[in-house]
C-alpha cells in the first residue's frame, strides 16, 4: 500500500530544498535497508512475491487483521550510552580526521539524540525530529491514509472504529498517527484503547512474553556467543580501516560494534546516516545475520517457550475468525519481539533452527524482511462463491503458507487454515508452561468485552 499521503505540514517539508537534498542522500543509501537487522525505516519484504495484492475480482472481502509494530523511533537509554561513547571518542578530532570519518569535520553534523530526556525510546515525530520520509509519524499517517483506500470500505461513516496498543508509547503514538490517516476527510471517529504491557495482564495481553515467568531472553546467549567468533577478524579489519586513516584515534572493539546500529538509528532520526558509509556491503551482510540470528534464538523457534508465547495471539487470530465480535476490522499495535514470536508459531514452526555455525543465505526468516520500523501482518478473510478463504499480508507482499497456498490469490480456506492452527498449538498450555499466576487474565479476551469493560483506558 504504498500510495502517497500528504498532510500539509509535510507538503511544506517536503518542497523545502533542504528535504530535496535529503532525498537526494536517502537514495544513495536505499539499497543499505534491508541489510539493517530490523531496525530498518519501514521497507517493503525484500523476497516480495509476484503476486497480485488485490483480490480475485470474483472474492468478497469480509474482513481484515492487522498486527502492527510501532514505527521508526530513537534507540534506548542502554543502546544509547554505546552509541555517545561511539560519538564522543571520535569528536574531539572534529576539523583534523581523514577518510571515512571527515563527515565529522562538518561544524553542522551533531550527535543525533539531541535530547535525550525527551527522545530516547520514542517515535521519531514532527515535533522531536528532523521530518523527513521516514519520521514514524509521517509513515504512520501515511499508512493510515493508505489502509482506509484500500480497506476503509469495512468501515461505514460516523461509525467508531476502536483498536488496541500495547502500553508504550511510541506504541501508542503510531497508532493515534495511524488513524488520524486513516479518518482524514471521513466522518469514521477513531480510539485507541490501551492493553497494559505488566505481567498482571496475564493472558489478556499484546505483550504476552511479559507475563511468562518461565520465557528467559537471554536463555541462548552462550550459544549466540559462537557466532561472535564469526566477526571478531571483521571488527578487527574495520578498527585498522578506520586507524590506518586516522592514526591519532584510539578506538576500542566496543566502539566498532556500536558503528552498525549507531548507523541504523541515526537513519532513522535523520533520514540519512554517514556513519553507514563505514561498512561494506559484506560486513552489513554480517551483522544483519546476527540481528535475526539474535532475535531468533531470544524471541522465536530457538527459544523453547516461544510456541506458547505465541499460542496466545494466534489462538485470538483464529477466535476473530470463527467468534465474531461486530468489526470487520481487528487492528492492533506492539513490538517486534511480540510479531516474531507470532511468526515463529504462525510461519516458522517446521523450518529447521537457524544455522549458528555459518550464515545460510537461503534461511526463510530474515529479521529486517520480517520486523522493520512500521513492519505489518495483515490477515484478509475473503469468500469466492461459497468459499471462505485467508491469507496473509506481509510488509506489502502476499505471504502463501508452504502448507496450504491453493485457493484463490493464493489464499488458504478457512476450515484448512484453522485445522492448521489447531495443529501448531496442540499440547500448547500458556498458563501451565509459564507458571502463569491464577489470579492473572487465564485467556485473552480484550476483542470482545472492551465495550463493557474499563479496564483499557483511552490514549488521547
Amino acid at each position: 500500500m504504498q500510495v502517497k499521503f500528504i498532510a500539509l505540514t509535510i507538503f511544506i517539508f517536503f518542497t523545502s530544498t533542504f528535504a530535496k537534498s535529503i532525498e537526494e542522500l536517502q537514495k544513495k543509501q536505499e539499497d543499505i535497508l534491508h541489510y539493517l537487522g530490523g531496525v530498518s525505516p519501514y521497507v517493503p519484504m525484500k523476497n516480495k512475491r509476484f503476486i497480485d495484492m488485490s483480490l480475485p475480482e470474483t472474492c468478497k472481502l469480509n474482513s481484515v487483521q492487522l498486527l502492527q509494530r510501532h514505527g521508526s523511533r530513537y534507540p534506548t537509554k542502554g543502546a544509547n550510552k554505546g552509541f555517545k561513547a561511539l560519538y564522543d571518542a571520535i569528536n574531539p578530532f572534529k576539523g583534523s580526521l581523514n577518510g571515512s570519518l571527515s563527515f565529522f569535520n562538518n561544524k553542522q553534523y551533531k550527535y543525533f539524540v539531541t535530547d535525550a530526556d525527551v527522545q530516547l525510546e520514542q517515535l521519531t515525530k514532527l515535533n522531536n525530529s528532523k521530518p523527513n520520509k521516514y519520521t514514524g509519524e509521517i509513515m504512520a499517517r501515511e499508512f493510515g491514509y493508505n489502509f482506509y483506500s484500500k480497506y476503509g470500505h469495512l468501515v461505514s461513516e460516523n461509525e467508531t472504529l476502536t483498536v488496541f496498543a500495547s502500553n508504550s508509547t511510541r506504541v501508542k503514538d503510531t497508532a493515534k498517527f495511524f488513524g488520524e490517516g486513516f479518518v482524514q476527510n471521513t466522518n469514521i471517529n477513531f480510539e485507541v484503547l490501551v492493553i497494559s504491557e505488566n505481567e498482571t495482564q496475564g493472558m489478556n495481553s499484546l505483550t504476552p512474553a511479559k507475563s511468562c515467568d518461565t520465557f528467559d531472553s537471554d536463555y541462548n546467549d552462550d550459544l549466540i556467543a559462537t557466532f561472535f567468533g564469526n566477526k571478531t577478524a571483521m571488527l578487527n579489519d574495520i578498527k585498522q580501516r578506520i586507524v590506518d586513516e586516522n592514526p591519532a584515534l584510539n578506538l576500542s572493539i566496543s566502539n566498532i560494534e556500536s558503528i552498525y546500529n549507531y548507523c541504523t538509528y541515526e537513519l532513522n532520526v535523520n533520514g540519512y546516516s554517514d556513519m553507514c558509509n563505514l561498512l561494506t556491503k559484506n560486513e552489513l551482510t554480517m551483522f544483519d545475520y546476527e540481528a535475526s540470528l539474535e532475535h531468533y534464538y531470544s524471541y522465536m523457534n530457538g527459544n523453547t517457550n516461544s510456541s506458547a508465547i505465541a499460542s496466545v495471539l494466534l489462538n485470538s487470530s483464529i477466535e476473530l475468525l470463527t467468534k465474531s465480535n461486530g468489526n470487520k476490522l481487528n487492528l492492533a499495535w506492539t513490538h517486534d519481539t511480540d510479531l516474531n514470536n507470532f511468526f515463529s508459531l504462525a510461519l516458522f514452526n517446521s523450518t529447521k533452527l537457524m544455522p549458528i555455525e555459518s550464515m545460510d543465505f537461503d534461511y526463510p526468516f530474515s529479521r529486517n524482511d520480517f520486523t522493520p520500523m512500521g513492519a505489518n501482518i495483515i490477515l484478509e478473510d475473503y469468500s469466492c462463491g461459497n468459499e471462505t478463504y485467508v491469507r496473509y499480508i506481509i510488509n506489502d507482499s502476499v505471504y502463501p503458507l508452504n502448507d496450504c497456498n491453493d485457493g484463490p490469490g493464493y489464499g488458504c480456506s478457512l476450515d484448512n487454515f484453522i485445522s492448521r492452527a489447531e495443529k501448531l498449538m496442540n499440547g500448547l498450555d500458556f498458563a501451565k508452561q509459564c507458571n502463569l499466576n491464577s489470579s492473572y487474565p487465564q485467556e485473552l479476551t480484550f476483542w470482545w468485552d472492551y465495550k463493557n469493560s474499563t479496564s483499557y483506558p483511552v490514549y488521547n
